[in-house]
């Protein structure tokens, strides 16, 4: 192996010790009277982000850096527009929702293994969430479309699964075990809740009702928790489901390591988050956005003192807003300085080398 690959790995297993530290998420869905509620905790100790307005209309190429055997890189024109949640840069999110109310929010998950490389082109594993926000609006096409890409570790990603949720209310997860690619659906899928631990172990939890006080197994304690209090909704005075889904977010909260809560309201193509910093909830309404690639890229940072609908507040996007973000995350991580410049320069260059063709 090339000693660049090999510092490479090094980056990886020191970005994965940081977040195996405080990245301890949990996403659900809610489905109040055929409107979807996503929520999701954002746990992990860095909290600098950027909501960013993605267009349809643009023909991209995966991007190459970070990773250890990338192999042929998928191409595509994005179908929908969306709005993301961004930590590790423009096209990297770390969740969001697109305008055909299709959601996709990541979890860390320490007993990730990708698939080994084959025939299929390939991509990171956060693009994959803009790749599946820009191209498909059903969790059925997110689940057949490992069929036509592979998924890989990059220094960016640890180990990831994912909470899908689409406009009808069904729900997926979707994990990279033993370098297989599995997938659970409404019909095994009793619980619609996604911790740090794998469906699998979550589920025997619940059926068990085991874990519930061990901090080593904090996140199928998690897993059960919020489960039973999804199960309490409708309880005598119905609640609004965006103020429920922001109340469990709060009781399953891990203090200042929860640095984002989200809420999506599906049906109305709605976002409400708050941070840990401004703690104001805050609402973004997608059918205000112009989401055509004519048009420029928008976004806001998420920590900014607002307060109510932020629609308005969004400003165009310049590669000096990517460049301060990414430069935040290479900050938390050790690691050699010729490979941090490489690296953090084709993460700040990247998006400028995709072409709107709308």
């Amino acid at each position: 192996m090339r000693k660049r690959n090999v510092i490479v790995l090094l980056f990886v297993f020191s970005l994965f010790l940081t977040a195996s530290k405080g990245h301890s998420c949990t996403s659900f869905c809610l489905v109040d009277m055929q409107r979807p509620i996503v929520g999701k905790n954002y746990d992990w100790s860095i909290e600098n982000g950027l909501a960013i307005v993605n267009k349809r209309g643009v023909q991209k190429t995966a991007a190459q850096y970070g990773a250890i055997e990338f192999g042929k890189p998928i191409k595509w024109k994005s179908k929908f527009g969306s709005i993301t949640f961004n930590q590790f840069g423009r096209e990297l999110p770390m969740g969001g929702i697109n305008e055909a109310g299709l959601v996709v929010e990541v979890l860390m998950l320490t007993e990730t293994v990708y698939p080994k490389p084959d025939s299929r082109p390939s991509i990171s594993a956060l693009q994959w969430v803009q790749y599946q926000l820009d191209n498909f609006s059903t969790i059925q096409k997110v689940i057949e479309s490992d069929a036509h890409v592979r998924i890989l570790q990059t220094f960016s990603s640890p180990g990831l699964h994912y909470f899908v949720c689409d406009r009808d209310g069904n729900s997926a997860i979707i994990e990279f075990l033993n370098g297989g690619f599995i997938y659970y659906t409404d019909e095994n899928m009793p619980v619609k809740v996604l911790t740090n631990s794998t469906y699998e172990h979550g589920i025997r939890s619940w059926n068990h009702q085991k874990h519930r006080k061990s901090n080593q197994y904090a996140g199928a304690r998690r897993f059960v928790h919020t489960g039973e209090l999804l199960d309490k909704y409708g309880d005598g005075k119905p609640a609004d489901p965006v103020d429920y889904a922001f109340n469990v977010l709060a009781i399953v909260s891990q203090g200042s390591f929860t640095k984002w809560s989200i809420v999506y309201d599906i049906k109305n193509l709605a976002i409400y988050f708050r941070t840990y910093s401004n703690q104001k909830i805050r609402h973004i309404a997608l059918q205000h956005f112009d989401f055509s690639c004519k048009s420029p890229v928008l976004v806001l940072n998420i920590n900014n003192d607002l307060s109510g609908d932020v629609t308005d507040s969004f400003f165009e996007y310049t590669q000096e807003d990517n460049r301060l973000l990414v430069e935040n995350i290479f900050r938390s991580i050790s690691l050699n300085d010729m490979i941090r410049q490489e690296i953090l320069g084709k993460a700040v260059t990247y998006p400028d080398e995709n072409i709107c063709v709308n």
